[in-house]
């Protein structure tokens, strides 16, 4: 018999299967029972929705040759993740309880033989990845694949059998990592000054260019290529806006002004910028956040007060 090969391979397609799973559910904390190598945690930890990862195998060996795969690299710490995300490995037996083992709402249990009883009140779909070839379809799958959910009622019997394990510890943790977020507030904080520093430098250098070019209305410049009056903000800062029109006046203008020796920035304009968005769920908390940084002064409600240099 030909021997029949799967493109991609059967073991990726389970991975994508776990994946697939994990964007549709949206777990937040979720244990990777018999983790070997460390590949599918691998892939589940750029799932932005999970906070908790925990793989556990019984080879330690195994997983002490591939836990540092799971730590941070150098762009981790340049683009931190919004929600925290820590990752544990344990060596230990499945089969064993332990209380790390709890409250997760996710478990993948990959090329691991494993008897599961109804008595814990779940219910149960079939799936299943790498279909045969013509022919086969009798057999089904290569890998069949049980997807258990817990269901919503559940008796007095299966929650006592979950508190049986609270004193047994049988697993060793192996490793732990914590990935850079902006739960952290001084990586908070950090990023938060240099995205502001940077985009209210940029609007205030437009603003003054603009100014002594002897523009009326302050804040549009001509683009000698396409011929079309655009907002003084560029092209190149437009990308970075979710929606620019939340910048701009009743006349089309943006509303920067100009007090004295310093020029007033809506919050609303910066916080349409992609980048400062990403770090402030919202206008209100870009607010609050700096005013307890120091550097930055605000006046009113609404607006960031940018300071101009000996230029102006």
């Amino acid at each position: 018999m030909e021997r029949i090969k799967f493109s991609p391979p059967l073991y990726k397609q389970r991975y994508y299967f776990v994946i697939d799973l994990i964007m549709k559910s949206q777990p937040r904390k979720v244990i990777d029972l018999g983790c070997a190598d460390c590949s599918l945690l691998c892939k589940m930890k750029f799932q932005q929705c999970i906070e908790e990862l925990v793989g556990i195998d019984i080879n330690e060996q195994v997983i002490r040759e591939n836990m540092y795969l799971l730590s941070p690299l150098p762009c981790d710490y340049l683009n931190p993740r919004i929600q925290p995300l820590v990752i544990k490995l344990y060596q230990g037996s499945i089969i064993e309880k332990d209380p790390c083992v709890k409250n997760f709402d996710m478990a993948s249990c990959i090329e691991v033989a494993l008897d599961i009883c109804v008595r814990y009140e779940y219910s149960v779909t079939f799936a299943g990845v790498g279909s045969g070839p013509a022919g086969t379809e009798d057999v089904g799958f290569c890998t069949q694949i049980a997807i258990f959910t817990r269901m919503p009622a559940r008796n007095d019997r299966w929650l006592n059998s979950n508190t049986d394990c609270d004193d047994i510890h049988s697993y060793k943790l192996l490793h732990e990592v914590k990935y850079p977020s902006y739960c952290d507030k001084r990586i908070f904080e950090n990023a938060l000054v240099n995205e502001i520093t940077y985009w209210t430098e940029k609007i205030k250098k437009r603003f003054l260019n603009s100014t002594e070019q002897g523009d009326t209305k302050n804040n549009v410049q001509h683009d000698q290529e396409s011929n079309e009056n655009i907002p003084w903000c560029s092209r190149n800062m437009e990308k970075h806006c979710i929606n620019w029109s939340v910048c701009k006046s009743a006349d089309g203008y943006l509303e920067v002004q100009k007090h004295g020796d310093t020029i007033h920035i809506p919050l609303d304009q910066l916080f349409s910028i992609l980048e400062v968005k990403k770090i402030c769920s919202s206008v209100v908390r870009l607010k609050e956040a700096l005013l307890e940084i120091e550097q930055f002064e605000i006046a009113g409600d609404n607006l960031v007060v940018c300071i101009c240099d000996n230029e102006k």
